[in-house]
């Protein structure tokens, strides 16, 4: 089962990053493999389900993922999303984001996945797998986009 896991100090808030990975509906607009992204259900303020339109080389895949997020400390937050329907047998992602203090934050990426089938393994696993290795680079970029006046 391929595994992804990647730490990475950006020069923002906890909080900030934090905001950008449970914005999910707008991941379209800076994951470039994701086509669409929507809440589909609010099971309380700390879980939900979130639909992602996935399309790698015009392979277009739709999967829900069960989402939880909570606030750990005044400069911890934790993120996990695990795939509950779609093309995966199991996708497992989680951020642990610690600030350092106000301009330099810890993030700890990790993801783990595996195909429901070979077919979608052989056409898909290394392009998903370099896609995901890019993933924390496209949040930070992302952060830069919409945080840069607070840190310049």
């Amino acid at each position: 089962m391929p595994k992804i896991h990647e730490k990475k100090i950006m020069p923002f808030r906890a909080q900030e990053i934090f905001d950008l990975v449970v914005d999910i509906q707008n991941y379209p607009h800076f994951l470039p493999w994701c086509k669409n992204a929507q809440i589909t259900k609010h099971i309380n303020d700390h879980n939900l389900h979130a639909e992602l339109l996935i399309n790698f080389k015009n392979i277009f895949e739709k999967y829900t993922s069960d989402v939880t997020f909570k606030k750990i400390s005044e400069h911890e937050y934790f993120v996990e999303a695990k795939a509950i329907k779609g093309p995966f047998k199991s996708l497992v992602n989680r951020w642990q984001i610690i600030e350092i203090d106000k301009r330099k934050t810890q993030v700890d990426f990790f993801l783990e996945f595996e195909f429901n089938s070979i077919l979608l393994s052989k056409a898909l696993g290394t392009i998903f797998s370099l896609a995901t290795e890019k993933m924390i680079n496209s949040f930070e970029a992302r952060a830069f986009s919409l945080y840069k006046t607070h840190h310049n």
